[in-house]
């Protein structure tokens, strides 16, 4: 399964980890001006999560490219800040 995360802010992060952690094929989007989240997954090569769930969540892509991270996508999800 192809999952879309939509928004690289901590929550997006984190359901992109999980997602990857239990065996799905994960992208991130987010607007350009988020890009220093989006560059930082990349260089790692996905989102490293400590505590309770541990280990790092692949990521196929992470970028400001919607067409590349809706290709083919299965479940779409919406992550937005929580104030």
């Amino acid at each position: 399964m192809k999952i879309a995360i939509l928004g690289s802010g901590a929550g997006g992060q984190a359901t992109a980890a999980d997602f990857a952690l239990h065996g799905w094929e994960v992208a991130v989007f987010d607007f350009p001006e988020f890009s220093k989240q989006t560059e930082g997954i990349t260089e790692k090569g996905g989102v490293e999560l400590t505590g309770q769930i541990k280990g790092l969540g692949k990521v196929s892509y992470a970028g400001d490219d919607m067409g590349r991270v809706m290709k083919g996508a299965d479940l779409i999800m919406l992550v937005g800040p929580a104030y």
